[in-house]
């Protein structure tokens, strides 16, 4: 049985693949592997409420590189409510 993501983390091994294999962008911001050693419930908790603490960090370096001034998404679709409904179905 192999483990990964946060279980690995949580585990005592800090491995990321966002770090590893240089994931998308994830290496163009700061951020940290966050990882405990006590291989219980409670690390398991802990790597996922830090892990949401580094995605406030990420998402706080995206919003500072966005360029200033309007913006206008051009690339929309229209769907009625009834159309939308039948779809859900």
């Amino acid at each position: 049985m192999g483990l990964s993501g946060p279980m690995l983390r949580a585990s005592g091994i800090p491995w990321d693949l966002r770090k590893v294999d240089r994931y998308e962008s994830y290496d163009e911001f700061e951020w940290e592997i966050q990882w405990q050693k006590q291989r219980d419930s409670l690390a398991r908790y802990l790597v996922r409420l830090s892990e949401m603490t580094e995605s406030i960090k990420i998402i706080q370096q995206v919003l500072e590189r966005l360029p200033g001034g309007p913006y206008e998404n051009l690339d929309y679709i229209v769907i009625s409510s009834k159309r939308l409904l039948n779809r859900i179905k």
